[in-house]
């Protein structure tokens, strides 16, 4: 999230740069330590293995934003290196199982032992990624490996499917699925592209609805879910818009008011406890961007843009997104947005059409 506010908020994009890069140390065995440039990585002890899942996604995102550079290239030899670690624990249908070490993905009650479906979606989600990134070097054969195991764990991971909830459970023990059910475990069989297509707005609902949304570890596992901690909460945001739930976002964003009191003007760790000033904690200054004003990259590099902004929001909202060829300033009133862009635009209107549009000044209805 630190990378994402420095891509969507400002034109210096050195630091965004700098974190996969530095993050980027592995250990002896291809997985990154928790923490680099300190005592834990020299110890070469205990890590987070989900956490070098995000930094699969952080590279990824550089390369979306700036495009095929040398400096992500670099960096896929580790990226295969973190993805090849998971290999000895995957079960006869291509999910993860017993995935050792400490497996944190955020602070909220998820249930991660077992047969996780948040790390195999997390793990599908880098593959796809890693894929991709293949693909775009000229590296077909990493590109058809990592598609092969995406697939794999796309027929596995319907083990964890509730019909009669229509969402995604936690995670299975011992063969058995279990009944905790939360935002996350919706969220990231939405964003990996495991869930069908067609699930995906009966998940929505299930992790949309903010009256179920506990942090306590009693709770009524068949009715109640777990709602994500501020940090994880962007892949629930990412996994709304890909729906087009641009109200029940809208909504999850203005939560973080709650956090600007007691003179603060940060955003904390977790809801209702924690320290008061996170930087993981800032999914709303990418979302207000990204998914409000509507603006992102189309193709890598930001070649062309794409923006589709949340009409209804409020009467008027305006704002710029730096791109690698200058500012693209959105402007959206109730009936209308005007849009300045230095690089050719797709438009997606309040009722779903979509039009191009080339590089300059433009007002659309």
């Amino acid at each position: 999230m630190h990378q994402f506010v420095h891509l969507t908020t400002s034109t210096d994009w050195s630091m965004a740069r700098w974190y996969p890069q530095l993050a980027g140390s592995p250990r002896s065995d291809g997985l990154l330590p928790r923490s680099v440039a300190g005592e834990t990585e020299y110890r070469d002890g205990l890590t987070i293995p989900d956490w070098a899942l995000s930094w699969v996604h952080g590279v990824h995102t550089l390369y979306r934003y700036e495009g095929p550079s040398a400096p992500v290239r670099e960096l896929l030899p580790s990226v295969e290196r973190v993805l090849r670690w998971y290999l000895p624990y995957l079960d006869e249908r291509g999910v993860l199982e017993h995935v050792p070490e400490w497996n944190l993905v955020d602070w909220s009650a998820v249930f991660l032992r077992g047969t996780s479906s948040i790390l195999a979606s997390m793990w599908a989600r880098a593959l796809r990624e890693f894929a991709d990134l293949s693909a775009a070097y000229g590296n077909v054969g990493n590109a058809d490996w990592a598609r092969g195991l995406w697939e794999e764990a796309r027929a596995g991971f319907e083990v964890f499917w509730d019909p009669e909830r229509e969402t995604y459970v936690d995670h299975l023990v011992d063969g058995i699925r279990q009944s905790p059910a939360s935002q996350l475990a919706g969220a990231t069989a939405i964003v990996s592209g495991l869930a069908p297509s067609s699930r995906w707005n009966a998940v929505a609902d299930w992790i949309a609805d903010q009256i179920r949304g506990v942090q306590a570890v009693t709770w009524d596992p068949r009715h109640e879910v777990v709602r994500a901690e501020p940090f994880a909460s962007y892949m629930v945001h990412d996994a709304l818009a890909l729906c087009g739930r641009t109200a029940e976002l809208t909504r999850a964003l203005r939560d973080w008011s709650r956090f600007l009191t007691d003179g603060y003007d940060t955003f904390g760790e977790c809801w209702g406890w924690g320290t008061p000033a996170h930087g993981w904690s800032s999914t709303p200054t990418r979302d207000i961007v990204t998914y409000l004003l509507g603006i992102e990259p189309a193709e890598a590099g930001f070649v062309s843009a794409r923006i589709q902004p949340a009409f209804g929001v409020t009467a008027h909202m305006s704002g710029a997104a730096p791109t690698p060829y200058g500012l693209l300033h959105v402007r959206v009133t109730d009936t209308t947005c005007e849009v300045d862009s230095p690089v050719p635009f797709t438009f997606r209107a309040a009722d779903g059409t979509t039009t191009a549009h080339p590089a300059g000044h433009t007002i659309l209805g």
